[in-house]
């Protein structure tokens, strides 16, 4: 199986009550992807960010490209081809606590 790297586009992040939404470019392939508000939650509680959901998306951004890839590259989609990822997905892939990580 051909991995390939998800980078996300900043400009499509937009926020909705329950979950962030945005997309992905790989390749010559554009996904559309979302995270929820307790994926974001975890995060931002994790690496101790005293941030608003908001501006936490700003410095997360590389954790939640590193999530999308794992869920994306294990097959996990939806049938539709959407990437979502959730608190669960969070727990599965792990925390990223390398020097390259959000905190």
């Amino acid at each position: 199986m051909r991995v390939i790297w998800l980078k996300v586009l900043p400009e499509t992040i937009e926020a909705a009550s329950q979950r962030l939404s945005f997309q992905c470019s790989g390749g010559e392939r554009t996904i559309n992807c979302s995270i929820t508000v307790e994926a974001v939650g975890d995060l931002i509680q994790f690496h101790r960010l005293d941030f608003s959901q908001g501006e936490a998306v700003d410095v997360l951004v590389k954790e939640i490209e590193r999530l999308a890839n794992e869920k994306f590259n294990d097959g996990r989609v939806e049938k539709n081809g959407e990437l979502g990822i959730t608190a669960t997905d969070v727990l599965r892939y792990g925390f990223q606590t390398t020097d390259d990580s959000a905190a």
